[in-house]
């Protein structure tokens, strides 16, 4: 494109070249008849410094005025076209789309094997779910009574509601008060039903007692010191098997008075970890 318009340019320059002859030569005016020209030439000198207007403007019937032409070599230049001036140059921004195909694969039911830890029972109408072991207050009122058989207590019923075989553990049974008897071992006395008032008010052996569902006696034990007590097993309590645990006493009949005594003891239940095999599902 470049190249076409320079070569525009210079028969533009030829043309008013001629033109300036004819229109500083000493003639008359020119009719409109064809006429062959004659006359001498002119040549415009080296020194005369002619500048081609962009525009030529025409002034009547074909007149033209232009400046004095110069001996002027035109060059030209290849240049790179920047991109500004192509075009405006637009960013454009292809968001990257991910799509997600979601294949659903089969289910794989592969048997396996769990070890199952927990244990649940009920106690006086409260069920309690644990892990492992857990310590449990034993709460019974119990009456001694010299007149009509000593001592008796009211029994707390006990069901196992887990999966797993609890083991019932005798923790501890410690008096409370300083006028409270203390807790002795079941055999610190041959017969204490001899006691006198000081040995009577000063020391009661207490245990427990199991006993099934149809009333048989399933297990009994008697705590030891209060100064050397601690965790012993006392029976095993199977699923869904039902007992009830009962508080048993030794002691003197020397009472004076009406007494009311008071005793913190503890239970402890453990389950016996069991493995069951389950169907467990994969991808």
């Amino acid at each position: 494109m470049k190249k076409l318009l320079a070569l525009l340019l210079v028969s533009s320059m030829l043309s008013s070249f001629i033109l300036i002859a004819w229109a500083t030569d000493d003639f008359e005016q020119v009719d409109n008849t064809r006429k062959t020209v004659t006359e001498e030439v002119y040549e415009v000198p080296n020194d005369i410094e002619l500048t081609v207007p962009e525009e030529i403007e025409q002034q009547g019937d074909g007149d033209v005025t232009a400046e004095k032409p110069e001996d002027t070599e035109i060059i030209l230049v290849e240049e790179a076209v920047p991109a500004s001036e192509v075009g405006e140059q637009t960013d454009i921004i292809i968001e990257n789309t991910v799509i997600v195909e979601t294949k659903h694969q089969p289910l794989v039911t592969t048997p396996s094997a769990i070890t199952i830890k927990e244990g649940s029972y009920s106690i006086g109408g409260e069920n309690i779910d644990f892990n492992t072991s857990i310590i449990q207050p034993f709460s019974s009122e119990f009456n001694i009574n010299p007149n009509n058989g000593g001592f008796s207590s009211a029994p707390a019923i006990l069901i196992n509601t887990g999966s797993t075989a609890l083991i019932l553990k005798a923790n501890s049974c410690i008096s409370i008060g300083e006028n409270t008897p203390k807790v002795v071992r079941v055999d610190k006395f041959q017969n204490w039903l001899s006691l006198g008032r000081k040995d009577t008010a000063s020391n009661i052996a207490l245990g427990i007692q199991i006993r099934s569902a149809d009333g048989l006696e399933v297990c009994k034990y008697w705590f030891d010191d209060e100064s050397s007590q601690r965790s012993e097993v006392v029976c095993v309590i199977q699923p869904e098997a039902r007992i009830s645990i009962q508080l048993i006493a030794k002691h003197g009949m020397s009472w004076v008075g009406y007494h009311t005594f008071q005793y913190r003891c503890l239970l402890e239940f453990e389950t016996l970890p069991i493995q069951v095999k389950v169907q467990v599902e994969t991808l």
